[in-house]
């Protein structure tokens, strides 16, 4: 329930939040709740633990979804982005692919379930922080092709 819940919530939420905000500014802060549940499985043994995990996992999940659709239609326009997630959704199944191999290979050697949800942390908190480093740039293609009406192509 708790996965579930936040990620209907927070699709409905961050939609309302892209048309206030814009996707190229929100795509930096999506990630963080899924970090900070990355966090509190790498420090908590508690059983409810793993349920603020899953709720976090949810209201990124949920925010992702919406976010990343918009950022890509802000960023590259409407006219390829059928093209454009068909690339990302098969970037994304290679990702899901080879992360249970990593992840048991580190396992194997004898890394802690703890040091992999860190190492994991560490890595979204990394992607965090350099989509936002990147978003003056991702803004200034956004307004490009809102300028010269480029991001409206059907």
């Amino acid at each position: 329930m708790g996965y579930a819940g936040c990620r209907a919530v927070f699709c409905v939420i961050s939609g309302r939040l892209v048309d206030k905000f814009s996707a190229t500014t929100l795509l930096p802060v999506f990630l963080l709740p899924f970090a900070f549940a990355l966090l509190i499985i790498t420090f908590f043994r508690h059983p409810l633990a793993a349920l603020v995990y899953l709720a976090l996992a949810g209201v990124a999940i949920g925010m992702s979804n919406i976010i990343n659709t918009a950022f890509l239609a802000e960023v590259y326009g409407q006219r390829h982005i059928g093209g454009i997630r068909a690339i990302l959704s098969t970037i994304i199944v290679i990702a899901t692919a080879v992360g249970p191999l990593l992840f048991g290979f580190l396992l194997d050697r004898g890394a802690s379930f703890s040091a992999v949800a860190a190492l994991s942390a560490v890595f979204v908190l990394w992607t965090a922080v350099s989509s936002y480093r990147h978003a003056p740039y991702f803004k200034t293609q956004s307004a490009k092709k809102i300028l010269t009406n480029k991001g409206n192509n059907v």
